[in-house]
């Protein structure tokens, strides 16, 4: 993994030239261009030492240096590379030792300005090959993710466990977003030295109120180690036919040369998870893995698990009114809180549905948006529910369902389990087991008011779901 280098200092890298040449004949020294992408794209698969490296950076800089500025070039090659003392350059050249020595600093720093320009280029050539890898960002602006992105990324620079981090939450609450800003700002930041984004959605909803498909069907662990190889790997590199033990191994020799940061989105959408987190961790350490999963993974104890929560309030009314901005909606943009709370009030902090508020605005009035909301009412709002929800409730059982639909009863501030088991008619021991399912598909929030105690409530998006919807698909 890469040192943390945000941005190249001049006078950083004329020290770091005159720290290679002072050693260029001594074998063995750590190399002052180790952390450079120069360096690491040079490197590749070769198993030169770092010294070697920095010697072939040095001569080709040198000469650079030869054909741009002969005189300039002339010194560094008989002083350094081979190794001739000055007051014998200065002789070869006719000049007095302090002549020769002012011509060397202007060398240095001539050479200094070239390894300058040479990594401006190949951060440049490697940002827009990692770039075009990832989805196009839907976001121009993002919202209360702040925390959330410092102490992920953390995790991510770490270079020790978590290698598997998990972002977990109900639909729409912004996985994929978060993602997204990770591996962008990890990309910005030359954190890693490759970088992936895998996706395995299958469907996406728009804010016009439709579900788009995606792709297939479905989505295995063959086929993601394909798409994975096929992004980090060189052209050609895959068999064909795809063989997937032999790109499992080509795969984990790229990765432990070159560690890098591999987005893996809609994990739950993959046929064969239990297969393919094995795979993630033979492939992980160095490497990190980043997984989006609207259902926890709470069954291994390996994958770090981090959910997302919904938007405060406050952030929540702030991204409705830069979407209203963004679509002319004038009035709702200067809206005060107190006007626009009645929209947080009915979707809670699900930037999804925020922003299919703001869309449905520009039709109707904020009023009917938010019945239609409550009523389950409306093409574009059964599809919202549908993203978010149907798929969930499809493979629930009769008890996590009766769990499920008791949770409107419950107080806002949440419920206990003997509360639920009364308002759902479970038996103690089936309430606690269809609560574990809810919670892990993200349905129920599991809040922990003590030691002793715990307490379950829902998303209000979720109220106005189990009120209305749910009884048109029972």
């Amino acid at each position: 993994m890469a040192e943390h280098l945000t941005s190249l200092d001049q006078a950083d890298l004329l020290d770091r030239v005159q720290d290679a040449l002072k050693y260029y004949s001594e074998s063995g020294t750590d190399s002052p261009f180790s952390d450079l992408f120069l360096f690491r794209q040079i490197r590749g698969n070769r198993t030169n030492s770092s010294r070697q490296i920095t010697n072939d950076i040095l001569r080709d800089l040198v000469a650079e240096a030869d054909e741009k500025e002969p005189k300039l070039g002339y010194v560094l090659r008989e002083r350094f590379i081979e190794g001739k003392a000055m007051y014998m350059v200065a002789r070869q050249l006719d000049l007095s030792e302090a002549t020769a020595f002012r011509r060397q600093k202007d060398a240095i720093a001539f050479l200094a300005q070239l390894l300058y320009n040479r990594e401006v280029a190949a951060r440049s050539n490697l940002l827009d090959r990692f770039m075009v890898r990832l989805e196009p960002s839907t976001n121009t602006r993002l919202f209360g993710v702040d925390d959330h992105l410092q102490t992920v990324y953390r995790h991510l620079l770490d270079r020790n466990e978590p290698w598997l981090i998990l972002l977990a939450g109900m639909g729409g609450i912004g996985k994929t977003t978060l993602a997204d800003a990770l591996i962008r700002h990890a990309i910005n930041h030359y954190s890693f030295d490759e970088y992936a984004w895998v996706s395995a959605r299958r469907e996406r909803f728009s804010l016009g109120g439709e579900i788009r498909p995606m792709g297939g069907n479905s989505f295995t662990a063959k086929a993601l180690l394909e798409q994975l190889g096929r992004q980090i790997l060189p052209a050609g590199t895959l068999s064909v036919p795809f063989n997937q033990v032999q790109a499992l191994a080509q795969i984990k020799a790229h990765l432990n040369v070159h560690p890098g940061l591999i987005v893996v989105d809609n994990l739950e959408t993959i046929q064969d998870v239990e297969t393919l987190l094995p795979t993630l961790e033979t492939l992980a350490n160095p490497s990190k893995f980043l997984l989006t999963s609207r259902t926890m993974l709470d069954h291994s104890a390996r994958v770090f698990t981090y959910p997302i929560p919904p938007l405060a309030q406050a952030d929540a009314l702030d991204l409705v009114r830069y979407e209203a901005k963004s679509r002319n909606l004038a009035e709702l943009a200067g809206a005060d809180a107190p006007s626009l709370r009645p929209i947080y009030e009915t979707v809670g902090g699900n930037p999804l549905a925020l922003r299919l508020v703001v869309g449905q605005a520009t039709l109707h009035s904020l009023a009917v948006v938010l019945s239609a909301l409550k009523g389950a009412r409306g093409r574009s709002v059964e599809h919202l529910y549908t993203f978010i929800y149907r798929q969930a409730w499809d493979n629930l059982d009769e008890a996590a369902r009766m769990a499920f639909l008791s949770m409107p009863l419950v107080p806002t501030e949440g419920g206990d389990l003997d509360f639920i088991g009364v308002a759902s008619a479970l038996a103690p021991d089936a309430v606690m087991d269809a609560l574990a399912r809810l919670v892990r598909l993200n349905l129920v929030d599991h809040r922990r008011s003590t030691l002793d105690k715990s307490r379950y409530t829902i998303h209000p998006l979720t109220r106005s779901f189990l009120e209305e919807q749910v009884a048109k698909w029972q």
